[in-house]
């Protein structure tokens, strides 16, 4: 199993303060080659993944959706698929 290119260990987080930043999130996809984009619309979110170097066209090679209910501090997934094998 290949070393992750992030810490692993839990470190105490407020409540108030998020897991990872999206600037995080974003440099740890492009350690793997892949870039994240990100759209919502009020609650509901998507997410696609894409290759950073991808000969092949734009396809996205996974993607995932659902969405937030801050209210009882949820994140709800509705669909996570992958169209194909990175590399």
């Amino acid at each position: 199993m290949a070393a992750l290119p992030f810490l692993t260990t839990p470190t105490p987080v407020s409540p108030s303060a998020p897991l990872l930043t999206q600037e995080e999130i974003d440099s740890c996809a492009a350690s793997f080659g892949l870039e994240l984009r990100l759209s919502s619309f009020g609650p509901f979110y998507r997410i696609i993944a894409r290759l950073i170097d991808d000969t092949e066209g734009s396809e996205p090679i996974a993607y995932t959706s659902g969405f937030v209910a801050p209210l009882f501090n949820l994140v709800h997934l509705d669909t996570m698929e992958v169209t194909r094998e990175r590399g």
